[in-house]
């Protein structure tokens, strides 16, 4: 029992607290194992980056994981560029500034895509059913009526005339 808490004293509580429900289920004869593969020294190789350069930005390390994984972006197309670059030896923040910038180019470039065939799919639903564009937009125009109504008895009347005009606001 000693041995058991002095070796999993190091874990985080929920690492812990799975050590003791397995304990728990008391399987001594079986052989379970846990390997830690650490992401981000593999990632910053990969990615031409220095040593510890992912360590404070959670966020490009979450969207790298989600480039290479979800939408399997080769890596050469985020790493960093060392012969295609016009600096002699760069910084380790200029080589995660350009890293940055790869990963918001497709970033951008998969959101794009993601709106473009959202209104190709509204335009193929439009063109089987044509009616539903009308329905939407009388239905539009009386939520919008509504609220110019609640509006004016705010006092803002002002407010819903300058959003009609804008396009703006959740009806515009």
């Amino acid at each position: 029992s000693k041995e058991f808490k002095d070796a999993i004293e190091s874990l985080s509580p929920e690492q812990q607290s799975f050590a003791k429900a397995f304990r728990a289920m008391q399987l001594e004869s079986t052989l379970f194992g846990i390997l830690v593969v650490q992401i981000k020294p593999q990632l910053e190789q990969v990615l031409n980056l220095a040593e510890d350069s992912l360590t404070k930005e959670i966020k490009l390390t979450q969207d790298l994981m989600q480039l290479f994984i979800k939408y399997q972006i080769p890596s050469d197309l985020l790493s960093f560029d060392e012969s295609g670059t016009e600096l002699v030896s760069p910084s380790s923040a200029e080589r995660l500034s350009a890293v940055k910038e790869h990963v918001k180019a497709m970033n951008d470039m998969i959101q794009q895509e993601k709106k473009e065939e959202l209104e190709q799919r509204r335009q193929e639903e439009l063109y089987q059913n044509p009616l539903v564009e009308s329905s939407c937009s009388d239905e539009v125009e009386e939520l919008r009526e509504h609220v110019r109504d609640r509006s004016a008895s705010f006092g803002l009347g002002d407010f819903a005339a300058k959003s009609k005009t804008r396009g703006g606001g959740l009806l515009g």
